[in-house]
Parts: structure tokens; C-alpha cells; sequence
């Protein structure tokens, strides 16, 4: 695995390494650490025309703090990590970061929620928030108050994206002692004002209760499907199905349990599509406790067991829609 490591030296970018140190490594993967010296002539509109005078002493000064920051990290990670080199960039740093990314083709950004310009109100920082919603690869965020990676919570439902999010935890290398709580949820079904008027009441309540059921078997079985998964991968793994809001119910189980991570899957960027990052995964990466990994999707197809059984289910369907 090609992981990179975004720190600025604040508290948040410092529990990345904790949380780095936690997890188990191969001597195959290989860590990139890297930090970004903002450009301030671009930020002030001022031009640096060669002249030493405040804006060189600024940025030397910059680029010697960041080197520092890298040393000392690259230093607490080689323990772990067998394969560590470092690099400095220079320019606004969430595009330093993406392009990194993209130029070693990492398979995964770690970096904390806030670094050290983020405003102490915000839940999550511009540099973070962006990369996030911007990145091709796999996103780790990480913030202080982690704990042990004893607990972890998937989100699992079944698509492409969850699948990714599975399979990010299987080969995420979790501690011995790590449990992981496979959630899937079955929202409510709402019917159309304009379906609802053609509809007696109580045919209403029958197509509700029967497409509502329909959800709820498939939040069993994908869940079902993500403990076994993880069980065969040698993971501890126990699932959870709930009915309501997905973002809330996840939201509110990752806060009561509480979970020291959060798994979730969203659609890699594509295109013109200006939505990147799915709601819940938003959500949730706005405001859980713990630290958050946000797992990318390359492909848009399902997989064979719910083809399988979605294609079973509409047979079943077709068949009861027969006999009545």
C-alpha cells in the first residue's frame, strides 16, 4: 500500500501518528510524509521579485520549521514502517497534498481534521474538508481524542462504495483486540404527493410496509455479508441493522458506542460531478469524535451476492404480483 502523510505539525496532523503506530504494517508499504509550505505571495498579492527582504525570511523560515516537522515524524513512523521518505512542497496546501497523492498514486492520505490556521469552531478544517472531497484515493482523518482502535464501525449497505469500505478494514491492518460493528440501515419509504393521491389510504400503508420490509431484509443481509467477510479475514465482527436516517443512526452509534473509527465508502471524483462526497459520509466526517476513514469506489458495478439477490427478490415479487 502507498500511504501519504499530510502534517503541519499541529495536534490534529501529530494524532495521525499515533493513530499510524497503531496500525499493523507490511514491510511492502511505504509511507510518503509530506508538508506544505503555503505560498503567502500568492495569499497577499504581493510579488517576490528576488529581493531578500521579509517575504524570503518568511518562507525560509517556513520551509525550516516544515523540514523539522517531517524529520521528526518520518522518525516516530520508521518504527513501523520500513519503507519512510520525505518531501516538502511549496503552494496552497490541499492541491500540494492531492497532487502528491496523485503523482505517487497513493492508495491512501492520512492528515488530522484541523491544522494549525483551522478556526477552533470549526468541526472540520478547509485543507482536510477539501482534500477529502476532492481525492481520488482512500482518505484517514485523524483527531486527538482517538482512542485505542478498539472499536470500529463500518457502515455497510450493500453498494460499491461499502464494498470498498470493507475491503479498506480487511486490509487496514486493525490490532490484535480490534472489533468491528457492521451497521446497515433501512430508511423509511416516502412516497410522492403526487403518487400518494392516486392511492387509497390503505393501499398506501400496504406498498410502504412491503417496500420498507424489502429493505429491511436487504440491511440483514448486507451486513450479514460484511461480518462474514471480515470473520473469514480473521476480524472480530458483529453487525447491527436500524431503521431510521442513515446519517443520524450512524452518527449517534459512532458517539454512543463510541467508536474509535469510523468506516465509510463514497464515490471516487468524477468528472463534472459536483457532488464528491455523499452526504452521510460528509456528515459524519464533519462531526464524529473519532478519527474517520473515507473509502473510494473506482467502479460502478454491483456484486454478485446482491445481484443475486436483488434479481431474487424482483422474481419473488413478479411472482406474488401474479397470484394476486
Amino acid at each position: 500500500m502507498k500511504i501519504l502523510y499530510a502534517t503541519d505539525g499541529s495536534p490534529d496532523s501529530l494524532a495521525a501518528i499515533d493513530l499510524l503506530r497503531r496500525l499493523r504494517w507490511t514491510p511492502e508499504d511505504r509511507l510518503v510524509v509530506v508538508s506544505v509550505v503555503p505560498h503567502y505571495v500568492l495569499l497577499t498579492g504581493r510579488i517576490d521579485d528576488g529581493v531578500p527582504g521579509r517575504q524570503g525570511l518568511e518562507e525560509d523560515e517556513e520551509a525550516h520549521a516544515a523540514s523539522e516537522i517531517v524529520r521528526a515524524a518520518a522518525e516516530r513512523l520508521k518504527p513501523v514502517f520500513t519503507q519512510v521518505e520525505t518531501r516538502i512542497h511549496a503552494g496552497f496546501p490541499s492541491k500540494e497534498i492531492l497532487d502528491a497523492a496523485g503523482e505517487m498514486e497513493a492508495d491512501l492520505i492520512v492528515l488530522g481534521s484541523r491544522g494549525k490556521t483551522a478556526l477552533k469552531g470549526w468541526f472540520l478544517g478547509s485543507v482536510s474538508r477539501s482534500v477529502l472531497e476532492r481525492a481520488d484515493c482512500s482518505v484517514l482523518i485523524a483527531r486527538p481524542n482517538g482512542g485505542s482502535l478498539n472499536n470500529v464501525l463500518l457502515a455497510f449497505d450493500g453498494s460499491t462504495e461499502s464494498e470498498a469500505a470493507l475491503n479498506r478494514v480487511k486490509r487496514l491492518g486493525l490490532p490484535d483486540g480490534a472489533r468491528v460493528r457492521v451497521v446497515s440501515v433501512s430508511e423509511p419509504v416516502r412516497m410522492p404527493a403526487a403518487g400518494v393521491g392516486l392511492l387509497m389510504p390503505t393501499e398506501v400503508y400496504q406498498y410502504t410496509a412491503a417496500v420498507e420490509e424489502h429493505w429491511k431484509q436487504h440491511a440483514e443481509r448486507a451486513a450479514a455479508h460484511a461480518v462474514r467477510e471480515l470473520q473469514e479475514s480473521g476480524i472480530r465482527a458483529e453487525a447491527t441493522v436500524q431503521a431510521g436516517n442513515a446519517m443520524e443512526r450512524i452518527h449517534r452509534l459512532a458517539q454512543e458506542w463510541p467508536a474509535d473509527l469510523t468506516v465509510l465508502g463514497s464515490h471516487a471524483k468524477q468528472g463534472w460531478i459536483q457532488n464528491l462526497l455523499g452526504n452521510t459520509a460528509r456528515a459524519v466526517a464533519q462531526h464524529a469524535r473519532g478519527a474517520v476513514l473515507v473509502a473510494r469506489s473506482q467502479s460502478a458495478h454491483s456484486h454478485d451476492w446482491l445481484q443475486e439477490w436483488t434479481v431474487g427478490s424482483e422474481e419473488t415479487e413478479e411472482q406474488d404480483c401474479k397470484a394476486r
